[in-house]
């Protein structure tokens, strides 16, 4: 969403609430942002978001800084993924996931957000450039590190459901909830959808999954 999209949009939501009172439905409208953290200087608890009458923020990471010190987009296809990690990172697969980790855990401990978005979403390309990636103990202790701070901040953690019919996982992946349901840590299902026909994509698997790990 560019910037000038943004006061439309609050304008639009702000109208379709009070439409719906007025209609007598009973829906609440509320306002909502995924926020991108690039850096320290562009991330959720920055002045501009923190003053946007918003219902909720969602924090997430899509970005991985360089070597070179570029922010460069690590979500998408594996294609460019594949393309940017020979020619911006060097190959080197454990430094991506390692920086994505960091900004992470900065983001958590920056705040201004209510909801943590896709929490191992860099999993989703790293774990096609290697496959063992997720079972490597030092990959696992990041993991870690995220349950430890989310449930310590009170934050509540999506499970999204978007890549379940493209990539037949969800994030964090089912085999990392349990940590997040034993930390006590709230969590939500969102499809993430990009698209009205794909608003309900995942959520009834995600909640089997929940109601399976819950009831062991």
């Amino acid at each position: 969403m560019s910037r000038d999209d943004v006061q439309p949009y609050i304008d639009e939501a702000d109208r379709l609430d009070e439409v719906f009172i007025n209609e007598g439905k009973r829906i609440k409208l509320l306002k909502g942002m995924e926020i991108d953290r690039i850096s320290h200087e562009w991330a959720p608890h920055i002045d501009y978001f923190q003053q946007l009458p918003l219902d909720y923020r969602i924090g997430s990471v899509h970005f991985v800084v360089s070597q070179d010190g570029e922010p460069v987009d690590c979500d998408g296809s594996f294609a460019r993924f594949e393309k940017n990690l020979k020619e911006r990172f060097h190959g080197d697969l454990r430094y991506v996931v390692e920086k994505y980790y960091e900004s992470l855990l900065s983001m958590i401990e920056e705040g201004g957000f209510e909801i943590l978005a896709h929490p191992d979403k860099i999993a989703a390309n790293a774990s096609d450039a290697d496959a063992k990636i997720e079972a490597q103990g030092w990959y696992e202790a990041l993991l870690d590190d995220v349950v430890r701070l989310s449930a310590e901040k009170g934050i509540v953690v999506e499970i999204n459901t978007k890549a379940i019919r493209d990539r037949n996982r969800i994030f964090p992946a089912e085999r990392w909830i349990g940590k997040f349901i034993a930390a006590g840590i709230p969590l939500i299902v969102n499809s993430d959808a990009h698209y009205p026909d794909k608003i309900q994509l995942g959520r009834a698997e995600a909640f089997d999954i929940l109601d399976s790990l819950i009831t062991k």
